[in-house]
């Protein structure tokens, strides 16, 4: 372990983990050292909002143009349709006399003076209330498998926290970890995400589904393949497949939809996605409408979030409390993606902490009847403090908090087994099957009963999850158990750091496959021709380290290294073959490198661009 980690060593409220072959290396919130990688006393700029609408007001579903502008001005709004992820349609062009019904919850409105020139526009983001949705097919339920007609429709709503792990919410949330455990929430401990990054992690709870291979290197059990097998998951179309949504769509709730990233999870870089609609209200066309710019659209959209003082996400948090708001009588549920609160700098969430407690604490009431989870995808991971063993930790330990319903706060079985479980080894796919569990078995017997039950009688689909509503076994599973990759496993395996000296031979073969392996990665996409070769940065204090497990049938190294051009940090694995392990993971930023020559290649972490050196 570091030097910077207070190691956690006490067994209360710790996993029991049999497994002597890998251990969990938890460390105190508060690293020694760790205003050298936190700043908590971090603080934007003092911003005052301007209003330069003096033309037009929205209340409710109904844009209003301002009695005293009538005269002066003309205005009308645009609704768009998003075709897929590169092409989007309009709709229709409302013009506005007095006032207009809003038609869509992402209106371009424009005005314009009596000589007929624009003097402003906006696109807003507006909560338009919908008539009872149309009934949908619930061909996703298992033939045979029924469900009460008046079964109780509990609300969920999922908030994601982008990078935030379960360490760094003890350090930056306390405020709002105490509303949200005040009010029933439980913290689950041991989340182990199951890739580097948000897709992946949204592949398991989203959709049933783990996107890389799963190799065992202590048992040497057969490779477990991903479930898009050769394909490549960016370009199969998720509609109509296991997306949990849909499933409460097609159950009668009121979906909301909310990111405020400029692409959707699953379009990242340049992926299909799904095709159509997958909820009744979505931020889906302002998404679109930021990622390409059309008419200067990203300036507008960044200029009204600027002009309203709003931190990153304020926006979407808005429009999700007006969600909240408007259907508090029908069955509902959402999620909630927050990818700028701390994506880029691990600091910007301190300040937050204030905004988020008080937003769920004057939401309680709205979320009375919901079952409410906080969450991160993974850890931080853009920065230095990934490359410690503390970092590695907590990327690999998102944050989970689960609230469930007030009136279910005194079902003991229920609540007793979450708290069971709170300390207990949990992955993404886990919590897949607690939403399935909380729309179909859980409510169907009323929360009770909540013995063990396998899902895959409910759907038409194997789940590969255990609800966390139900025991989970009481031996803590592993990661490959659990269809995690072992290089994201938080139960790591016990390296020895091997000496240059004494291993030179092993050293030496692989830095040479290490360099080979990653110049690989630019054969992808074309990058070859738009980025430097990679070489060990040979003038850097441990550029290349190398670590050592032996288990009973396989030796796993672990590399860690720093190349040139740029100063790249990475960690890579191979087995006893010298064969490169899944794939080569980046633990630093790389925007500012890659992306003056590619911004969309999932590739473009390995780039160093060639106009940077000819700059």
């Amino acid at each position: 372990m570091d030097k910077n980690c207070d190691r956690i060593v006490e067994a209360k409220n710790r996993i029991k983990n049999n497994d002597l072959s890998c251990d969990f290396n938890e460390c105190k919130p508060w690293p020694k050292n760790h205003l050298y990688w936190f700043n908590p006393e971090k603080q934007s700029p003092l911003c005052e909002p301007v209003n330069k609408n003096l033309y037009y007001y929205i209340k409710d579903d109904t844009i209003f143009i301002r009695d005293e502008m009538k005269s002066k001005i003309n205005c009308d709004y645009t609704c768009y349709f998003r075709r897929n992820f590169k092409e989007i349609d309009i709709v229709k062009t409302v013009k506005i006399k007095d006032e207009a019904i809003l038609e869509c919850d992402v209106p371009w409105v424009k005005c314009y003076n009596e000589g007929n020139v624009k003097v402003y526009e906006n696109i807003e983001l507006v909560l338009r209330k919908l008539n009872k949705p149309i009934e949908e097919k619930k061909n996703f339920l298992k033939p045979g498998y029924s469900l009460p007609n008046d079964i109780k429709k509990y609300n969920l709503h999922v908030v994601v926290i982008g990078s935030l792990s379960y360490y760094h919410a003890l350090r930056a949330l306390n405020q709002t970890r105490s509303v949200l455990l005040k009010n029933g929430g439980i913290e689950i401990k041991y989340l182990n995400t199951q890739g580097d990054n948000n897709i992946p992690n949204a592949h398991g709870f989203l959709l049933n589904k783990f996107s890389n291979d799963v190799q065992d290197n202590s048992l040497g059990r057969p490779t477990k393949i991903n479930d898009w097998g050769s394909k490549n998951s960016c370009n199969v179309p998720i509609d109509n497949t296991t997306f949990i949504f849909d499933y409460y769509k097609k159950m009668g709730y009121i979906v909301l939809y909310a990111d405020d990233f400029k692409v959707e999870t699953f379009e990242w870089p340049n992926c299909v996605g799904f095709i159509n609609d997958f909820s009744h209200h979505s931020t889906r066309v302002r998404q679109f409408l930021t990622r390409y710019n059309l008419n200067g659209s990203e300036k507008i959209i960044l200029d009204e979030n600027k002009n309203k003082c709003y931190f990153p996400g304020q926006d979407i948090f808005k429009y999700y409390e007006d969600f909240l708001k408007t259907y508090q009588n029908q069955p509902i549920a959402s999620l909630t993606w927050q990818s700028k609160l701390m994506h880029d700098n691990i600091d910007d969430i301190f300040e937050q902490d204030g905004y988020l407690s008080e937003y769920f604490e004057r939401n309680s009431k709205y979320l009375n009847d919901s079952f409410l989870i906080v969450m991160g995808d993974h850890g931080y991971r853009m920065g230095p403090y990934m490359s410690t063993e503390v970092g590695k930790y907590e990327h690999a330990n998102p944050y989970f908090l689960i609230k469930p319903p007030a009136e279910l706060l005194g079902n003991k079985e229920l609540i007793g087994n979450l708290k069971e479980n709170s300390i207990k080894h949990i992955s993404h796919l886990d919590l897949y099957a607690t939403f399935l569990d909380i729309l179909t078995e859980g409510p169907k017997n009323n929360f009770k009963n909540l013995k063990p039950y396998d899902l895959s009688k409910v759907v038409n689909d194997t789940i590969k999850g255990l609800s966390l509503l139900r025991p989970l076994p009481d031996e803590n599973r592993s990661c490959y158990d659990m269809n995690i990759p072992f290089e994201y496993c938080l139960c790591q395996p016990k390296y020895v750091k091997l000496s240059r000296w004494q291993s030179r031979k092993i050293y030496n073969r692989l830095e040479e496959v290490f360099i080979k392996d990653i110049n690989k990665q630019l054969e992808n996409d074309n990058l070859k021709e738009i980025c430097s070769q990679l070489t060990l940065h040979n003038g850097v204090k441990d550029h290349f380290i190398v670590k050592i497990n032996e288990g009973k049938n396989t030796t796993l190294y672990e590399v860690s290294a720093i190349t040139k051009p740029g100063k790249g940090s990475f960690r890579a694995y191979y087995n006893q073959n010298f064969t490169l392990l899944n794939d080569i993971i980046r633990t630093n930023k790389y925007g500012d490198q890659a992306e003056v020559c590619n911004k969309n290649s999932k590739y473009r972490k390995y780039c160093y661009c060639k106009i940077l050196l000819e700059n």
